[in-house]
Order: C-alpha cells, then sequence, then structure tokens
C-alpha cells in the first residue's frame, strides 16, 4: 500500500514495448507462447481467467492523456495476438483462444469468439473447462482503511463459481484512481490487513448493489487507465493490478446482469456488516 512518487512525464507517454503502434509479431509471439504454456495444465474455468489476464496485462502502462488510450491499444493488441494464436491450429491454441475469450476483459470476448469458431471448425477440440459453468455477483461492499500514509476505499466485488466464492478487493488511492487489486477468498480478512500496516478500518463495511459497485469501479478503472480524465495520477497502481486488470473487467461487465435484493446476506447466514455478529 506504499506507492511511488510521480514517474516523469516521458515515463507516461512512451512505453516502446507495450505503444499500440510497436505492438510488433516477435511480441505476439512472444505473448501466444507464454499463454500457451499457462494454460497447457489448466483444468477450470476461473484458472483460464487468470492466465488469461495475467498474458493480456503485459501489455497495460498508463499513459498520457495525449497518448492512445488503452482500450485502442488493448484492441490492437487483441488482433496481434489472436492472429498468432489462430495460425496454429490445434487444441491448445484453441484453449487460449477461450480463455481470453472469458477473462482477457470486454475488448477481447468477440474477437476471440471468431477465432475459436475457425479453431473448431478446423477440428481442435475445446478444453475441459469449456463451456465455463454459471457464474454470479455476490456481496459488493466498500470499507474505508486509516492508513499512515492517508485514507483509502476499498470495493469488494464477490463472484460465486458454483460453490466457489471469491473476491476481489480494489484499493483507491486518495485521487480515485485503483491504488492496487487484490485477490481474496476471505473478504473479513480485509478487516485485520489494516492492522498489520498501522492502520485501521473506520466503521462498518457498506452494503453496495452490484450496479453502484459496477459504476465506481468503471470510474476508477477509467481514472486509471488515464481515458482523457484529466493528468496523470500522482500514484503509481500497485503490481497487482495489471495481472487482474483483466478479470476485474470481465466480472464489473457482470454487475449489470444479475438481480439483487436488499435482504441479501453474508455467506454466513447474517445481515449483519462484515465485522459485525
Amino acid at each position: 500500500m506504499t506507492h511511488d512518487a510521480r514517474p516523469a512525464r516521458t515515463e507516461w507517454t512512451s512505453d516502446p514495448v507495450r505503444a499500440a503502434d510497436e505492438i510488433s509479431l516477435a511480441v505476439a509471439t512472444a505473448a501466444a507462447a507464454m499463454l500457451c504454456d499457462g494454460i497447457r495444465e489448466v483444468d477450470d474455468h476461473f484458472a483460464a481467467q487468470l492466465v488469461a489476464s495475467e498474458v493480456v496485462g503485459t501489455w497495460w502502462s498508463p499513459v498520457g492523456v495525449q497518448d492512445d488510450a488503452a482500450p485502442a491499444r488493448l484492441r490492437r493488441a487483441a488482433r496481434a495476438l489472436l492472429a498468432r494464436l489462430g495460425d496454429r491450429p490445434d487444441d491448445t491454441a484453441l484453449a487460449a483462444v477461450r480463455a481470453l475469450q472469458v477473462g482477457g476483459g470486454p475488448e477481447w470476448s468477440m474477437p476471440a469468439s471468431a477465432v475459436a469458431r475457425r479453431l473448431c471448425a478446423a477440428g481442435c477440440a475445446e478444453p475441459v473447462w469449456w463451456p465455463p459453468g454459471p457464474a454470479r455477483v455476490g456481496h459488493c461492499f466498500d470499507l474505508t482503511w486509516a492508513m499512515p500514509e492517508g485514507r483509502y476505499e476499498v470495493l469488494v466485488l464477490e463472484l460465486l463459481h458454483g460453490a466457489l466464492p471469491l473476491s476481489l478487493a480494489v484499493l483507491l488511492d486518495p485521487e480515485g484512481a485503483v491504488g492496487d487489486v487484490l485477490l481474496v477468498v476471505e473478504p473479513a480478512e480485509l478487516l485485520d490487513l489494516p492492522v498489520e500496516e498501522g492502520g485501521q478500518v473506520e466503521g462498518d463495511a457498506r452494503w453496495r448493489t452490484p450496479a453502484e459497485l459496477g459504476a465506481r469501479l468503471r470510474a476508477a478503472i477509467d481514472r486509471t487507465d488515464l481515458l482523457g480524465v484529466g493528468a496523470a495520477p500522482r500514484f503509481v497502481p500497485g503490481s497487482g493490478y495489471p495481472p487482474l486488470r483483466g478479470l476485474l473487467r470481465t466480472w464489473v461487465a457482470l454487475t449489470h446482469e444479475h438481480a439483487w435484493t436488499p435482504a441479501q446476506t453474508r455467506p454466513d447466514g447474517s445481515d449483519a456488516p462484515l465485522g459485525q455478529s
């Protein structure tokens, strides 16, 4: 939760590897190999999402407001990477494409689906985890951490993969950009983490509807990606954001697709705020 000083302007506005107009065949080939290596041992949908999100995250970097916005750069990355995977019609390539379809983020879904159809037509077999099982949004809440260096809001989005609940905890820096992203199994752990860092939780967790939390998360992602919403933030996102950005955006897209009722209860059956009994 510590942040480096703001980088020099040139660090925000140029990135010779990730810049959209410099995605080379060599980079796409290396990414395809990385993804195929990671996907070979995967046997469930969520693990496939994680692998794809991590690979896609190698293309993410904050940019200045005059430069290519992240979505445009990632769309070109999608075309380059999917072209390499489409050139090798085998089962591993199809699994890699399916992983990008469900874990790369919204801009990867449609082009990945088109490449997957072509690979299937060429006789490739679907991975054992395809089609993915049902997933639905679970609990949504936010809380505030008071830390020695300042106050941080933490937005927590739970997704239920069958009986498996997993949550993404998104730390917002004081300017509203993403400070870091944590993948957690038990959200109650978030109450103890600030204490370990010399801080405390302010008040109780506040329940939010999926639509409310989704809107705030989309705004934070946009702010972090610098999509024309002002100057570069003073804080650099933590190491958890790039590899989990695709997964986060995939989950956020689900927040407007599921019904929610105010009587939603915690996994332990209670309606009490997190941390109370």
